[in-house]
């Protein structure tokens, strides 16, 4: 495939897709690892209280290693719902809700490949340590 139609694909994919997205937003690593830890594997379906509860101890554990990271939980999840990388669900059991990280078949997508999470995470960490990303 030509390079001009390659970038011109990858360009769309970068409007349209939240896997592209979560890589340009302002803190990725911690949104995709916060993700991760919270929606993800048996627990991929959890009430929205629950969620800013452990995400809520997860940012303080950050802000004492030294990470700026002003909002709450509720505020961020909100974003991240904006940018397309969870979905709020109604619960039939209760008045609440429930958040699901919204995935291709369990995994991020990239180009046309699968990666799984933990690829994505490594990969996403080693370009920032190198400074591709700063």
């Amino acid at each position: 495939m030509p390079a001009t139609a390659r970038a011109l694909r990858l360009l769309q994919r970068l409007e349209e897709d939240a896997a592209w997205r979560l890589l340009r937003a302002d803190n990725a690593p911690i949104v995709a690892a916060l993700l991760k830890e919270h929606l993800d594997g048996e627990h991929n379906r959890l009430a929205a209280e629950d969620v800013y509860e452990r995400i809520d101890a997860d940012l303080e554990d950050l802000r004492a290693h030294g990470l700026s990271l002003p909002q709450t939980a509720q505020a961020d999840v909100k974003q991240w719902r904006d940018a397309g990388f969870v979905v709020r669900r109604s619960t039939a059991d209760s008045r609440g809700e429930t958040l699901v990280v919204l995935r291709a078949e369990g995994h991020v997508r990239l180009e046309q490949e699968r990666i799984p999470w933990d690829v994505a995470l490594a990969a996403l960490s080693a370009a920032i340590a190198r400074g591709v990303l700063a």
